[in-house]
């Protein structure tokens, strides 16, 4: 069933430039995620990446449906994604204070170990 917005003549060609853009879009956007991969930077923050994604493909449709269909989507993206995103960069952050701590405690019991110049005979 068609609705009234695809039976306007100037839907499919915009729905054409939204859908090449995109693939456009996801192109770059995969070099640049690649990019963050390679060198670490994407580490607890691979949420973001897929959010970001998400937002951009949701705003293009904007052209089909209307910037505010298009915002009231956005938002309810938003609402199910924001608690997934904060607590997957709190479990990063933790496990990275985790990890710190851990060499942390790992140098101290390693110096401990160690003789001090007072010690040697």
């Amino acid at each position: 069933m068609e609705s009234s917005l695809q039976t306007m003549p100037a839907f499919w060609p915009v729905f054409g430039l939204v859908l090449v853009s995109l693939v456009l879009f996801g192109l770059a956007y995969n070099k640049l995620t690649t990019y963050l991969e390679r060198t670490g930077r994407d580490r607890g923050f691979v949420s973001l990446l897929v959010a970001a994604g998400a937002a951009v493909t949701i705003l293009a449709t904007g052209l089909l449906i209307g910037l505010v269909n298009a915002l009231i989507v956005l938002a309810c993206f938003a609402a199910s994604g924001a608690p997934m995103m904060i607590g997957s960069i709190k479990r990063y952050v933790d496990a990275r204070a985790a990890d710190e701590k851990a060499a942390r405690q790992m140098v101290k019991e390693a110096l401990d170990e160690s003789p001090s110049p007072s010690r040697q005979e």
